[in-house]
């Protein structure tokens, strides 16, 4: 039987269906349970997107996944293919946290080409509903929950608005030194472990940007797609960084698909303003 491409709107339901097994499995943490095994949930997501992408053809549906085991899958670490980020977030999931998400990418030739995010969030700080989906892609408008987003933050140098996610990978003292970094570019900064919450601000016009280290190629993909991909105006444009470098189609190709990653997504103001080759806040970003 002949097969169809995948569209922007089965990669939200395959997201949503990723987010949905989490949202399953999830306890508060007010709970008396131990802490629910991460990994296992993991597995979990993993088993019902492999049901749910199945039947799409290898060149363009080859389920690519950060975790993979067992000769009999249809999950092959191959150019093309589904790239997924099970659970952003996962330090929040294991603490009780709900502030999750799970990012669908179809990629061809190691280009990223639609992105979907699925995102559990309740912390009414940040959103007003507790589930969103961020979509976009070549030939697609940024939407989220099938809207279009506002345009970007206007820039005061006086009151700039950033958030930073700094992983869990980084050694304590890089830890203390980056976020030194960051506050002092920055009024009111925060980390809040989830950088999907964080691209859904920006989209939302309450920041100028957002960094993160520590970050899967599977979730670079994810924003890569919705953020450069995607039709836009020029003028909105974000600035997408990876490693401190401008990103672009070859990037992926050049990155080791085990590795770890830092992001910058900023206003093109932000940028010209805060983002100097030799500011400390960009060196950090490539170390």
């Amino acid at each position: 039987m002949a097969s169809k491409p995948v569209t922007v709107g089965e990669l939200a339901h395959f997201a949503s269906a990723g987010i949905g097994v989490a949202d399953f499995y999830y306890r508060p943490r007010a709970s008396d349970d131990p802490p629910i095994d991460v990994d296992w949930v993991r597995q979990q997501i993993l088993s019902v997107l492999v049901n749910c992408i199945h039947g799409y053809p290898a060149h363009s549906t080859a389920l690519v996944a950060a975790d993979t085991n067992g000769d009999d899958s249809p999950i092959t670490p191959v150019q093309s293919g589904f790239w997924i980020e099970l659970l952003d977030g996962d330090r929040n999931y294991w603490r009780g946290e709900e502030l999750f998400a799970t990012a669908v990418t179809a990629v061809e030739d190691w280009v990223p080409h639609l992105g979907a995010i699925s995102l559990n969030a309740t912390d009414e700080q940040h959103i007003d509903y507790p589930q969103y989906t961020i979509t976009g892609g070549i030939g697609k408008p940024i939407e989220h929950n099938k809207k279009s987003p506002k345009p970007p933050k206007t820039y005061d140098p006086d009151d700039i608005r950033l958030e930073f996610n700094i992983g869990k990978k980084m050694a304590k003292d890089k830890r203390a030194a980056f976020i030194k970094a960051v506050e002092e570019f920055s009024k009111g900064t925060g980390p809040h472990g989830c950088v999907s919450l964080s691209a859904l601000d920006y989209l939302q016009g309450q920041i100028d940007a957002f960094f993160a280290r520590g970050l899967s190629l599977w979730m670079i993909a994810a924003l890569f797609a919705i953020f450069v991909q995607s039709e836009q105006e020029e003028k909105n444009k974000p600035v997408f960084m990876v490693d401190g470098l401008l990103a672009d189609e070859n990037l992926f190709k050049n990155l080791n698909l085990a590795g770890s990653f830092s992001l910058v997504i900023a206003t093109q103001d932000y940028a010209k303003n805060k983002l100097q080759p030799d500011s400390e806040l960009m060196t950090l970003m490539k170390n």
